[in-house]
């Protein structure tokens, strides 16, 4: 039955208590209401802000942890005598924002004042259940204290009372008397004890009282008088008393007579032995213990046993001569009860020997929320951590067998499901978003994303999954992946480009590699050394001795008649200049200059004193060798001198790019159809590269050589559409005895992938051996299977006296099915391990 009467968080204080507990911060309560909800019975809930009608409201009186529960708060008001007047119906307190943080509701009661001639002093309380008391402060307002009538009713103090109050009444602690303090004190009638807390009583006094009258009695009546005191240690006297001197002889005797005795066993308890004693049997001691060195030596009656040897040491209790339980230390430190091993820090037991009866499944450890099981049915049903193996099922990514791994860290709402392909590398996953699940993609793979770009070494001539960046297109069909990652384009970028051929001046003379001095090209460039330098230059020039020399000569770019590789000499533009040979603006003819350092020659005279234009008369061009002729060995502008280089071999000549094209291998036909498609981008390239380097080929000839390239295209893809799946049903390394595959072989192709070491895998360097068997169809379910041989003849070179002769040797490999082809027992593999069988 539901509660009727009850306090709860309103939504404010869920948050409150919440931002209280995720920054170390308590929450404060100070204000605590009461209401008498307009007349009528209230019922609490978590939307409200304020009281239906408050009546009265005041600071907390206290704030305090339930002793009960330290998840439980108590918050309590107490209300005085002289406020009232009204019902109380509900209950609310509310933080130092004054906002309400808890509601409740209470059995009517009515609070009356004074005044109206009866007063009461009234404390309410509310419990508020958190997730941790450290989100609320724990306090008490001491400005406010009110005792009931019944906390005032003093208690009986008692020996042990302590200072305290509650509902019916209070107490006072009192101190406990002694020597120095004054207090509360026990009564005893014993006259023989020592203590100085306890008094005696009159009782007690009486006997003392009654005891000194009899001493002083007996003293009067056994007084000794000196006639009858004596020295004598050896008198027989019964009527005389030994003096101080006759005790003090008596006591030098016993000394002399402890000294002689001291070094000898007695016979009573409280002695102490000095030195080894021998027992040449065993010691029995008081109480049934005995020590001995062998247990053996234990008798009826005897209950405990103790003793040790040179192998262990033990303590026995035996009831009737019957071993009831023994404890030893052995020699190697071992500790064993009931010759059952004790561990200790010093000695941890082992799991995986000393733990006995240990559960083999995670729920006998406790562990429910993670779970390792071969599971059936629907795959959507698994949202438990866990491994789980289905043989089959629905909803799986395929038909087959899988693993299954969910991840969801306990979350409803978030389920990863990674599934793995029984006995194959292949690797889906999906997720539940709490409502729906989504559809299985690929997860394996290299881990390059369709359409990333990728370089290899040139000598990796067909990676698996990638097409060569060389600007052809694919089939849109064949990769529907990439088609969509290129943005629904078929063409691959090209990355083929070369900077062979490009010149560059370099300002040191350490050349870097890939470069040579461009006058060098005659005695570095060859085919075989630089094969696409020597291709563009053959090309250009006709032959590398005829690629001229930069020399000293300025570069001059190519256009207005110019042309690449043209060369010339060097060269003054044609141009005169003036000369005085006579008098300007004279008539005179007569020439001033020294005939012994210039010579006349009509042919430089550019006008003549004989026209009416006086003022270019007589010019001639001075020689050389004359002062007149001025500057230096050559014509040339400012200059620095660099060193002229080519481009000898392409940057990325070392490496090729690729294209990644699809990813994880479904079946033969995918992987088929990308090396087709790169064996044709390599013919392609190889045909260009023949036709680039014999321009002499005709017409005719390219043609029959792209009719040759669609022969071997069309016949790639008659040899690709017969080829079917192949599918891996066995891996492991054996050289003979029997093998289980994974489904039956009848009808279909054996595909065994041999090594000659078990030492060798298929994913490293070593050379694989692929050997095929057809196994026939109509021996399926009779006895006795089939043997398949196979048989491969090598030529095999052999030295004799230093000259190779060859022989021819056959090696053979056979196998036998069982009558339901799963089965397979190797007959010979001719030394070989098979690591792998496909079937196709």
């Amino acid at each position: 039955m539901a509660s009727q009467y009850f306090a709860i968080l309103t939504d404010y204080g869920t948050r409150a208590i919440a931002h209280a507990l995720s920054q170390g911060q308590p929450l404060q309560l100070t204000q605590f209401a009461v209401g008498d909800g307009n007349g009528k019975a209230v019922t609490p809930t978590a939307n409200a802000t304020a009281l239906v009608h408050q009546t009265h409201i005041a600071p907390v009186s206290a704030v305090s942890l339930d002793p009960r529960n330290n998840k439980q708060v108590i918050v309590e008001l107490t209300i005085p005598e002289n406020i009232g007047g009204f019902y109380i119906r509900e209950m609310g307190v509310f933080d130092a924002q004054n906002k309400l943080i808890a509601y409740a509701n209470c059995p009517e009661s009515f609070k009356p004042t004074e005044s109206s001639g009866s007063g009461k002093v009234q404390v309410l309380r509310m419990i508020l259940k958190v997730e941790s008391s450290s989100a609320v402060t724990l306090s008490i307002d001491n400005s406010v204290i009110f005792v009931t009538r019944q906390q005032m009713t003093p208690k009986t103090i008692t020996a042990t009372t302590q200072n305290g109050f509650n509902e019916s009444g209070h107490s006072h602690q009192i101190a406990k008397a002694s020597t120095t303090q004054q207090g509360i004190v026990q009564l005893t009638n014993d006259t023989g004890l020592e203590s100085e807390s306890l008094a005696l009583t009159a009782k007690a006094g009486k006997k003392l009282a009654q005891q000194t009258t009899q001493l002083q009695l007996n003293v009067s009546q056994n007084y000794i008088q000196n006639s009858k005191k004596s020295s004598a240690v050896n008198s027989e006297s019964e009527d005389n008393v030994a003096t101080s001197k006759a005790a003090k002889t008596a006591y030098d005797k016993a000394v002399e007579a402890k000294t002689t005795a001291d070094g000898k066993v007695g016979l009573n308890g409280n002695e102490s032995i000095n030195g080894e004693k021998s027992f040449e049997n065993r010691i029995v001691a008081k109480r049934n213990i005995r020590i001995s060195d062998s247990q053996h030596y234990a008798s009826r009656g005897d209950y405990l046993n103790i003793g040790a040897n040179n192998g262990d040491c033990w303590f026995e209790y035996k009831s009737s001569n019957r071993e009831i339980g023994t404890l030893r230390m052995h020699a190697n430190g071992d500790l064993t009860y009931k010759r059952q091993k004790i561990y200790h820090a010093g000695a941890k037991p082992q799991f995986n020997t000393d733990i006995e009866g240990k559960p083999n499944t995670l729920a006998g450890y406790g562990i429910g929320n993670f779970k390792v099981e071969q599971g059936q049915g629907d795959a959507n049903g698994y949202k438990t951590d866990g491994n789980y193996y289905l043989a089959s099922g629905q909803n799986l990514p395929e038909n087959g067998e899988w693993h299954i791994e969910v991840v969801s860290g306990g979350a409803t709402n978030a389920v990863r499901q990674i599934a793995r392909k029984a006995n194959d590398n292949k690797i889906k996953t999906r997720f539940f978003n709490g409502s729906s699940w989504s559809e299985w993609k690929d997860a394996g793979g290299d881990g390059v994303p369709i359409g990333a770009v990728v370089s290899f070494p040139r000598a990796v001539t067909n990676p698996v999954g990638f097409l060569r960046a060389d600007g052809s297109t694919f089939s849109q069909q064949t990769f529907p992946d990439l088609y969509r990652t290129l943005g629904n384009s078929n063409k691959l970028p090209d990355l083929t480009r070369s900077d062979v051929g490009m010149t560059a001046y370099f300002a040191v003379d350490n050349i870097p590699a890939g470069w040579i001095a461009f006058d060098e090209i005659a005695t570095q460039v060859t085919e075989q050394r630089y094969p696409e330098l020597y291709r563009h230059l053959v090309g250009k020039y006709g032959s590398i001795s005829n690629v001229p020399l930069a020399e000293d000569r300025f570069i001059r770019n190519t256009g207005n008649g110019l042309n690449i590789g043209q060369t010339q000499s060097d060269e003054i533009k044609k141009h005169v200049h003036r000369v005085r040979t006579h008098w300007a603006d004279s008539s005179d003819s007569s020439i001033f200059y020294d005939k012994t350092k210039t010579v006349i020659d009509s042919r430089l005279c550019t006008a003549t004193t004989t026209d009416d234009n006086l003022s270019d008369n007589g010019f001639m061009h001075p020689l050389l060798d004359t002062p007149m002729a001025t500057g230096g060995d050559e014509t040339r502008p400012k200059s620095l001198i660099l060193k002229l280089c080519i481009k000898a071999k392409n940057t990325f000549d070392d490496v090729q790019f690729w294209v990644k094209a699809f990813g994880v291998v479904e079946n033969a036909g995918i992987l088929d159809a990308g090396t087709l498609v790169q064996n044709m981008q390599a013919l392609s390239a190889r045909v260009d590269q023949e036709i680039k380097e014999n321009k002499q080929s005709t017409l005719q000839e390219i043609n029959n050589a792209k009719v040759d390239i669609n022969q071997q295209f069309l016949q790639a893809q008659k040899n690709l559409s017969q080829i079917g799946t192949l599918k891996t049903v066995w891996q492991g390394n054996v050289s003979s005895g029997s093998i289980n595959i994974s489904e039956k072989c009848f009808g279909k192709t054996l595909i065994l992938y041999l090594q000659s070491s078990s030492g060798h895998r298929l994913d490293d360097n070593n050379n694989i051996e692929i050997v095929s068997f057809e196994v026939g169809a109509e021996i399926e379910g009779k006895r006795g299977g089939g043997v398949y041989f196979s048989s491969i003849r090598q030529v095999i070179p052999h030295s004799s006296g230093g000259t190779s002769v060859y022989h021819v040797e056959v090696e053979e490999f056979a196998v036998t099915v069982d009558r339901n082809g799963t089965t397979i027992h190797i007959e010979e593999l001719a030394g070989r391990f098979v690591k792998r069988i496909d079937i196709r």
